[in-house]
């Protein structure tokens, strides 16, 4: 499988490896810098099954707290579907094919939300509460907002 380019983010780059090294597919980084949005980059990966996403967080978050610390924050481990791991300006999804592509990262922050093509049913509240709290900045250890 091809790697997405080097980032030039020594937490970045080592947490691609990581999803790698635990056979993450579609492995995909936004440099969201310059833009508005809760970190300066999104690290987003799938796995094939519940078990496989909770083995590449685990990885990865094993993997980065040598050099970079545990998380600030994360989610999603229990259900497993969409794990949510926040280092503050470097935020990692682990996701279920099914679920990356009904949410669909890349075009919305990429591409901006567009209410007639984005909204094809309502957002369910769990998502909504991972939004809210990807966008509050206060307390965020590190923020540079």
């Amino acid at each position: 499988m091809s790697l997405p380019e080097p980032s030039g983010n020594a937490l970045v780059d080592q947490a691609v490896r990581s999803a790698d090294d635990k056979k993450a597919a579609h492995i995909t980084i936004l440099d969201l810098r310059g833009k508005s949005a809760p970190a300066d980059w999104f690290i987003i990966c799938e796995g094939d099954n519940i078990v496989q996403n909770r083995a590449i967080a685990d990885g990865i978050a094993s993997d980065l707290e040598k050099e970079h610390g545990r998380p600030w924050h994360q989610e999603g481990l229990e259900e497993g579907q969409w794990i949510l791991l926040d280092y503050v300006n470097v935020i990692v999804h682990v996701m279920l094919p099914d679920a990356r592509q009904f949410y669909a990262l890349e075009r919305f922050w990429l591409e901006g939300y567009d209410a007639e093509r984005d909204m094809v049913a309502p957002i369910p509240s769990a998502t909504k509460t991972i939004f809210a709290r990807l966008s509050r900045q206060k307390g965020r250890p590190g923020s540079k907002r």
